[in-house]
């Protein structure tokens, strides 16, 4: 069958061939132009319908970062890194890179947070030492440790019994509270080994580097009195 031309001008012809050794049949056309973007299909009765296209899955081979076939192609790759074909094995794990060849699964740990700073350092330190805490450095865009320091005019005390002091406990080691003196507290010396010289009557001594047999301490800071000296004072 061969189609002209319309009136409005060209001499051609469009024609419509039947296949080989196919069997008579006639296909309706539709009895108005179709829209933008439909095509004709038959209803299965004979008859060429106008229908739009849509849903219809692809077919053939996948190229680039995908490999297998249409319609059910896998991830191969991401930017051209090869993706492992193992699958994640546990909740929480992510694709990451290896450092050499792939991405992977794998948890996320603690080296992988970075500094944006030139050299992507570590962002936290794993050096830090008992009484050391982890501070944020501006120049480097990286936390780093630092001793603990607390100014004294930062601690706020609660308010406490009167003559109580602020010590660990008097017998084993422990956390120091605010407690009562107790005699474990004062040093035991030994007036015999642990005191030299000569104590004066201020301090609360003879002010004498030597005593007589008998004698009387004298009130005020004149030392001592001879017991000769005390019994002539009371035979006056």
């Amino acid at each position: 069958m061969f189609v002209g031309a319309s009136s409005s001008g060209g001499a051609g012809l469009v024609g419509l061939r039947a296949p080989n050794g196919v069997s008579s049949y006639v296909l309706g056309l539709p009895g108005a132009p179709g829209t933008n973007g439909q095509v004709l299909s038959s209803n299965g009765s004979g008859n060429l319908v106008w229908t739009s296209i849509s849903g219809v899955e692809p077919g053939g081979s996948a190229a680039g970062d995908l490999s297998g076939t249409y319609p059910g192609p896998t991830v191969a790759k991401i930017q051209g890194t090869s993706v492992s074909g193992s699958a994640p094995t546990e909740d929480g794990q992510v694709l990451r890179y290896d450092g050499n060849a792939q991405y992977v699964p794998s948890f996320i740990s603690i080296s992988d947070i970075r500094s944006t700073a030139p050299g992507h350092a570590q962002f936290f330190s794993t050096t830090c030492t008992s009484g050391q805490t982890l501070v944020w450095e501006s120049l480097t865009d990286a936390m780093k440790c630092a001793n603990v320091a607390v100014d004294e005019s930062q601690i706020a005390y609660s308010s406490q019994s009167p003559k109580t002091f602020f010590a660990a406990p008097t017998i084993s080691s422990g956390s120091p509270t605010f407690r009562t003196i107790a005699d474990e507290d004062l040093p035991l010396i030994d007036l015999t080994n642990g005191v030299t010289g000569v104590l004066p009557v201020e301090k609360g001594g003879t002010g004498a580097t030597s005593l007589a047999s008998k004698f009387i301490l004298r009130g005020g800071q004149g030392g001592l009195l001879s017991w000769d000296q005390w019994m002539r004072m009371l035979s006056r």
